[in-house]
C-alpha cells in the first residue's frame, strides 16, 4: 500500500495493527506513527487529521509515539496555514526522537516534514537546503529507495526556484534508481522530466510525460502530490501557448488541494497565478522571504 500510494488502506491496516499490538501488551508506536503519516500524506482533510492527531497526543505517554504524531501534526498545522506552529511541533518531535535514540527517523520522517513546512511558508530556499541535506544523508547510507523519492521532490522545488540545471541531475538519479513499483517516484519523475523538456522546447515529449504522470497519479489518493502533476501539465501547456488548457489544469490542481484542506498551498498556487506567469516564463512559486 505504501509503494502504491494507497494511504486509505494504510490508515485502516495500521489501526487494526495497533489494536493487536495493544492486546498483546506491546507498544504500538510504529503503527500509530505510520497511521499519522497516512493521515498527512493521504486524502484525509487537514482539519480532520489535526483533530485525530491531537486526540492521540492527549492519550499517549511514550516519547516515541509522541514524536511520531507531533511531527505529523506540525506539518498538518503548516498545511492549514500556520507554519510557525508547525516548526515548533516538529522541533519538539526532533528532540524526542533524539532522546529515544531514533536517529533514522530524523532523516526518514522529520526531514521531509520540515521541507514541507518551509514549502507551505513560501521559504523555497530553506526547503531546498533541507531536501539536499536529506538526499545527501540517504545516499551516504546507500538507501537508494528513499533517496530516489527525495531526489525527485528536490528536483521539483529546484524547478520552482528556476534552477533547471541542478534539477536535471536529481531527476536523472530518480529515473535511474527508482524502484519500478514505487508509484510516487514514477509519476513525480515524469512530471519533473516534463517540466525540463518543456523548458528545453520539446513540447510534444513534455506533454506525453506530463499526461502519463497525471494518469499514474490518478490511481492514488495522495492528493497533494497529484496536484503537482496537474501543475506540471499546466506549465507545459502554458509554455506551449495553450493558456486556456493550462488554466484548466491549474484549477484541477487547486481543487485537489482544497479537497485536502491544504490552505497554505492553495494560497501559494493562487499567488503564483496572480503574479502572472503571463510572460511566457517557467512557473516559479513565490518565495515569501524574497518579497
Amino acid at each position: 500500500h505504501l509503494f502504491a500510494c494507497n494511504l486509505a488502506e494504510i490508515e485502516a491496516t495500521t489501526t487494526r495493527a495497533a489494536a493487536h499490538y495493544e492486546a498483546a501488551g506491546m507498544n504500538p508506536a510504529a503503527c500509530i506513527g505510520l497511521n499519522a503519516e497516512a493521515l498527512y500524506y493521504g486524502a484525509t482533510p487537514v482539519d480532520d487529521a489535526v483533530a485525530r492527531c491531537v486526540a492521540v497526543l492527549e492519550r499517549v505517554s511514550d516519547r516515541q509515539t509522541e514524536a511520531n504524531v507531533a511531527a505529523v501534526l506540525g506539518a498538518l498545522q503548516a498545511l492549514g496555514g500556520d507554519p510557525d506552529a508547525g516548526r515548533t511541533l516538529v522541533s519538539h518531535a526532533r528532540t524526542l526522537f533524539a532522546d529515544v535514540g531514533n536517529h533514522l527517523a530524523l532523516t526518514a520522517i522529520v526531514n521531509p516534514l520540515e521541507r514541507d513546512i518551509e514549502l507551505c511558508a513560501g521559504e523555497l530556499g530553506a526547503a531546498v537546503e533541507i531536501g539536499q541535506a536529506s538526499f545527501d544523508r540517504l545516499t551516504s547510507i546507500h538507501d537508494v529507495a528513499y533517496a530516489s523519492t527525495r531526489a525527485v521532490q528536490l528536483a521539483d522545488v529546484l524547478l520552482d526556484v528556476g534552477n533547471a540545471e541542478a534539477a536535471e541531475g536529481y531527476v536523472s538519479f530518480a529515473e535511474l534508481n527508482a524502484i519500478s513499483g514505487d508509484v510516487l517516484v514514477q509519476f513525480l519523475a515524469r512530471s519533473a522530466r516534463a517540466r525540463l523538456l518543456a523548458r528545453a522546447g520539446d513540447f510534444a515529449a513534455a506533454e506525453t510525460a506530463a499526461r502519463a504522470a497525471v494518469s499514474i497519479a490518478e490511481l492514488t489518493d495522495v492528493l497533494r502530490d497529484r496536484s503537482r502533476t496537474h501543475l506540471a501539465l499546466a506549465e507545459v501547456l502554458r509554455l506551449e501557448g495553450r493558456t486556456e488548457e493550462a488554466a484548466e489544469e491549474r484549477e484541477r490542481a487547486i481543487a485537489l488541494l482544497r479537497e485536502k484542506g491544504a490552505r497554505a498551498l492553495v494560497e501559494l498556487v493562487e499567488a503564483q497565478t496572480e503574479a502572472g506567469n503571463t510572460r511566457g516564463e517557467p512557473d516559479q512559486l513565490p518565495s515569501r522571504s524574497a518579497t
